[in-house]
């Protein structure tokens, strides 16, 4: 959601500040090595990511670079990211399918514990 609200917001923005010459970009750069995983303050995810495998940050810079001096507005940096974004543009359907099933999927013992709650069974 809150990956959701920054795109949102540069995406508001980047029309404000054209006046000013200011470009804005938003930048998707899917996995990136970093210490994230080992920085969190709790390490109880749901789904555990290996940041080690995924971008560098010199790989990431100079994607995002390149794309700001073809005055791209939007980059996806991984072919994963890609094909999300291609197919939520013109099936936005089978993303929330996707995604409620892993959500169902991962707090299956939540969902079956607030069922039994409510039934009292």
């Amino acid at each position: 959601a809150s990956k959701f609200a920054v795109a949102g917001f540069s995406e508001a923005i980047r029309s404000e500040l054209a006046k000013d010459g200011i470009d804005v970009i938003v930048v998707n750069p899917g996995l990136t090595q970093t210490n994230f995983s080992k920085n969190m303050l709790e390490a109880k995810a749901k789904i555990s990511m290996d940041h080690q495998r995924g971008m560098t940050s010199e790989e990431v810079a100079t994607a995002t670079l390149s794309a700001l001096a073809s005055g791209a507005s939007e980059v996806t940096l991984t072919f994963k990211g890609k094909m999300l974004v291609l197919v939520n543009r013109f099936a936005p359907w089978v993303i929330d399918f996707f995604a409620k099933k892993k959500v169902r999927e991962l707090f299956a013992d939540e969902i079956t514990a607030r069922k039994t709650a409510a039934t009292g069974k």
